[in-house]
Parts: structure tokens; sequence; C-alpha cells
């Protein structure tokens, strides 16, 4: 399977959207111009760092890079629209599973909605790389941001966290209907996808909103993978593992109790505090240590 019949392949594979003007089928795809804030996320993916092409099916993979980059959009109130597409192929790869890639990713694009506009296809003797640009809206014609948790408000994630690496992040689902109906009924403060651990994505939102947080331990949600550990290691597991693709978000206390009658499969994890960045436990006021995943480039030093 070379180039051209990759390019073949998603052409006659994609159905046509009214979103897409014109698709992979010139220089450029002509898209029309939205009358909204328009949302953008990229991710790249890697073999070697973020999966293991051996040890993954194709099907997983285009979850895995599908879904990463919806999870962007879905953190800051978001409708994904349509992306683009490109491959960075090994020579010594499998045909069958980029056949089976692209079907499962032509798949999902519809699952979801997106349409395909275009993208670029090269083959090297390097590792597979998949890179995904989407772009959504938002869908109360603003985005949530990282910056509007307030003094008080209550802190709350979407799903269980920790031990990800068992199989979640690579099957995982965005809950995007949970998180559509939340932003159209209530005033979420902010939001932000766990992607590095919650301890590292929950100091995003404290930084840029210039607050600090207080955290319940017995509230923290432990995926079953880790349900067997101390309840230290869950902790420890929870805050840094990473790769959950959770929403966390915050909301004004005044409606805290609402949101929780309406949908008790939320989870209450803690407060906002007025102490810049600081991390804190609720039941004994020391500080959170812990860490999540944070991308370094490696030093011969």
């Amino acid at each position: 399977m070379d180039e051209l019949e990759i390019i073949n392949r998603i052409e006659t594979s994609l159905s046509r959207s009214p979103l897409v003007t014109l698709g992979p089928a010139d220089d450029c795809a002509i898209l029309p111009s939205h009358p909204a804030i328009g949302l953008v996320t990229t991710d790249c993916l890697m073999d070697g760092t973020h999966f293991i092409v051996s040890q993954i099916t194709a099907r997983q993979l285009a979850n895995k890079v599908l879904c990463v980059n919806i999870s962007d959009i879905l953190a800051m109130g978001g409708v994904p629209e349509y992306l683009t597409l490109s491959l960075a192929i090994p020579k010594s790869l499998n045909p069958s599973f980029v056949e089976e890639f692209l079907e499962s990713f032509l798949s999902l694009t519809n699952t979801y909605s997106i349409a395909v506009a275009g993208g670029d296809t090269n083959f090297w003797d390097g590792p597979l790389v998949v890179s995904i640009n989407l772009t959504g809206r938002p869908i109360k014609g603003q985005p949530i941001r990282r910056s509007g948790a307030c003094m008080n408000d209550h802190i709350f994630v979407t799903g269980a966290l920790g031990g990800s690496l068992a199989g979640h992040h690579l099957d995982f689902s965005p809950p995007m209907e949970l998180v559509h109906e939340l932003v159209r009924q209530f005033p979420i403060t902010s939001m932000i996808d766990i992607s590095d651990g919650l301890a590292t994505d929950l100091r995003h939102i404290l930084k840029q909103s210039k607050v600090g947080a207080f955290l319940i331990k017995d509230a923290l949600p432990a995926r079953d993978t880790i349900q067997n550990l101390s309840k230290p290691e869950q902790i420890k597991r929870i805050l840094s593992d990473g790769e959950d693709f959770e929403i966390c978000f915050t909301v004004n206390s005044s409606i805290a109790e609402t949101l929780l009658k309406k949908y008790p499969q939320l989870i209450r994890i803690g407060f906002i505090t007025d102490e810049d960045e600081v991390i804190r436990w609720s039941d004994d006021k020391s500080i959170v240590d812990e860490r999540g995943y944070e991308h370094k480039r490696k030093s011969n030093d």
C-alpha cells in the first residue's frame, strides 16, 4: 500500500460532509467560514512514546489518536467538527495494519460526526507517527477556559482515575454527551482534560486562575485496575498516572448540590482556595507533593 493507494482509500471511504466544501482532492481543503469562535487542537503520537505498535491493535491506535484530540475540544466545552490526518509510516510496517487503522479511523470519525478534510502521508525508516489536527466550536459561543476558577468553587471529575496503562488509555471514549449536557445547563467556571495526571492538570487550572485547592483523599475515585493496591498507593496513582482522559472542572458552590443530584455519577474531589497554585489535603492541610507526567527532553549529562 503506497501513498496514492492510502489517499484513494481515504477518498473513496469518506462520507461527504457539508462542513467541507472540498476535501482531500486538491492541494488544500476548502472549508466554509465559521461565524463563531473556532477551536483548534493537534496531537502527534509516536510509537515507543504514546503507544507500542507491536503490542496494540490497529483499532486501538485509531481510537486513541482520535479520542485524545476530541478530549481537548471537549475540555473547552466544544463540539468537534473536522480534522486532518498525517501519517509517517515505517516501510517495514505490515500493510494490513495500515488498512485496518484507516478502516477503524474512518468509522470512528463517522461515529463522532467529524469530517475528514485532508492530511498527508509519508513512508520512512523511522517509527510510526500519527498526527491529527482537529477543529471544533464552543457549544455556548465562548469556550470554557482554565482561568475561570474562583475561591470556594467545587472541583469535580467525570470518572475514575489511575491505572490507565492497563488498557484504558487505548480503549476509552470521551464523556462527550455528559460534558455537553453539563455545559448547556450549568455555568462551569473552568475545565481541563486529565491527560498528564490529576496533580499536574489541576495545577494548570490553579496557575491560570491564580488560586489554590483542597483535595479530599477519600473522595478520589480509583479505577478498577488499582483497587487492589493500598490506599496510599491508589492515591499516588490517581494523582500521577495520567492518560485518564476524564474531565476535571469547577463550579460555583451555590450550584454544586444541584449538579450532584442531577448527575450522581460525578465525583466531587475538592474545593478552590485563595492560596496561589498550592494544593493541600483537606483533612490535615498538608501540601500535596505528587506530580503527574512531565514532557522532558532526555539529557546526556
